[in-house]
């Protein structure tokens, strides 16, 4: 089984610092599980089939955009990509000192596979609740999940906007 992907998501984490583990990780955790405690206490009813609707289509315009901006910062050669690839962190993968653009390549790759991911659970999850003759419980638990992924998602999203505004537009040498 291809599995290489896997790769990807333990280089995302060790690249990770705490304040974005907290923000990234930990923050969308806690909101959708508030979220589910709430939707379960007070008996909510989502319309789960139109809320992954949207998802599907914005994670597919996302997930264009990513491969955008992947291309992009493999295939220019500027003089800030130069810098950025010869600019040393303080993280290492494999006992190799990894660079800023490294990182940056990391990131948008975590997020690039982490949007497919979440593309085809939306595709299959709607089905799978169908199927299966799920409580109210698991079906919030699952939708809240889903959610979570998507928080994740955007978060990190908007972290690699500002990555690539501070360090491309605004790099300081």
């Amino acid at each position: 089984m291809y599995i290489d992907y896997i790769l990807i998501f333990i280089d995302y984490l060790r690249t990770l610092r705490k304040r974005n583990t907290v923000f990234e990780i930990l923050l969308p955790i806690i909101i959708c599980s508030c979220i589910a405690h709430i939707i379960i206490r007070k008996g909510f009813i989502i319309n789960y089939t139109d809320v992954i609707d949207k998802i599907i289509n914005v994670e597919g315009v996302l997930i264009g955009f990513s491969i955008t901006t992947i291309t992009f910062l493999t295939t220019a050669s500027n003089d800030k990509i130069t810098e950025l690839k010869n600019k040393p962190t303080d993280k290492f993968i494999s006992a190799k000192n990894i660079s800023l653009f490294d990182i940056m390549i990391i990131n948008y790759t975590y997020m690039l596979i982490l949007q497919i991911i979440i593309l085809i659970v939306s595709l299959f999850l709607p089905a799978f609740i169908g199927i299966l003759k799920l409580d109210f419980e698991t079906k919030v638990i699952l939708f809240t999940s889903l959610m979570c992924l998507v928080l994740h998602n955007f978060l990190i999203l908007m972290r690699n906007v500002s990555d690539i505004y501070f360090v491309l537009l605004n790099f300081k040498k």
